[in-house]
């Protein structure tokens, strides 16, 4: 019996240790970094801020990255510049955000935010404020795992815990129509303080108008309970960049926050895909 039970668990070890740095590619490789050199150029100004956005909204780290590309490269046009240069802000946040969650190494964009916004008293306070609350999310506990192994991700939980009630205060009143605001409140609504985050009871019903977007619905499918794995596969059929979908699916597949009893073949499947995505 111990023969048959002893690979079983030799591969579950295996694959949970894996996951935890599965996408980050051994933490060896250069950050990734989005160029600009040959941004797209098709139809006005406005048609490309508004394609812009639309790659943001679909969601996954890929379309955001090209999505960054695309703002940037509008940052010098008379007429949208300013809007252009607020997108990329945004969007450089949401690819930290999502680097600390999938335990990718840092890609520098907080740095590259505070550099867009530039000087803060002459900055939206909406986006000044985005771009703190950012900062400590990012700067916090990486992968599935969120566990603090670092002073600072230590200290970033610390901050969180005092600041709670002020960010929620801020970011709801920025949602949902901020797309920025409501993807960070529903990390910490959805987080390691939801018992004590402000209104976190009332998610769904906070984020409903908003829940359709892809990069809302896979913020809600992966933080608030991995349960179910079809609100993903959807995600991933629509857009099938959404590389980091894999990660979370293998995540699934080995139990996710079901109580089910690990599919290894199944994990293996989906953290294969994931591994080759960032590779």
């Amino acid at each position: 019996m111990s023969r048959r039970i002893a690979p079983f668990h030799r591969r579950l070890a295996i694959w949970t240790g894996l996951c935890c740095v599965l996408l980050a590619g051994c933490r060896t490789g250069a950050p990734p970094s989005v160029s600009t050199a040959n941004p797209p150029r098709a139809g006005d100004g406005r048609t490309q801020l508004n394609a812009a956005a639309a790659l943001v909204q679909r969601g996954c780290y890929d379309c955001m990255q090209e999505g960054l590309a695309a703002y940037e490269s509008l940052r010098d046009d008379a007429t949208i510049g300013a809007e252009a240069r607020d997108g990329a802000v945004r969007t450089a946040l949401l690819l930290a955000v999502r680097e600390t969650e999938l335990g990718l190494l840092p890609g520098g964009h907080i740095e590259r935010a505070r550099q867009l916004l530039g000087p803060v008293d002459a900055a939206s306070p909406e986006l000044a404020a985005l771009v703190d609350i950012a900062e400590v999310v990012a700067g916090g506990p990486t992968g599935f795992t969120r566990t603090a192994t670092t002073d600072k991700q230590f200290a970033a939980m610390l901050t969180i815990s005092r600041r709670q009630e002020q960010w929620a205060a801020v970011l709801l009143r920025l949602m949902p129509q901020d797309l920025v605001a409501t993807y960070l409140w529903i990390g910490l609504a959805c987080g390691p303080y939801s018992s004590t985050f402000p209104q976190a009871d009332q998610h769904e019903a906070i984020v409903k108008p908003v829940a359709e977007i892809p990069l809302i619905a896979f913020k809600s499918a992966t933080a608030c309970g991995l349960t179910a794995s079809e609100p993903l596969e959807a995600l991933l059929a629509v857009e099938p960049r959404f590389g980091e979908i894999h990660y979370h699916l293998g995540l699934f597949a080995l139990g996710g926050q079901t109580g089910r009893p690990p599919d290894l073949d199944g994990a293996d499947a989906r953290f294969r895909p994931a591994f080759e995505w960032r590779h």
